[in-house]
């Protein structure tokens, strides 16, 4: 799912993309890291008072 979220943003000409994750869910942080995330930082995600790891994937 995630490749295919990358192709439709490099389709739409993006050379960057978002990612988020709950800080504690480790599997979708691995899928993430395998895709190219590149860790950002770990914030504080006020609507749900939880932590969210931030990842930046280049395309």
């Amino acid at each position: 799912m995630l490749q295919d979220a990358k192709d439709f943003a490099r389709e739409r000409g993006l050379d960057r993309i978002l990612v988020t994750c709950n800080a504690e869910n480790f599997g979708s942080a691995s899928v993430i890291e395998r895709n190219g995330g590149v860790l950002e930082n770990v914030a504080l995600d006020p609507a749900t008072n939880s932590s969210l790891r931030r990842y930046w994937i280049e395309l």
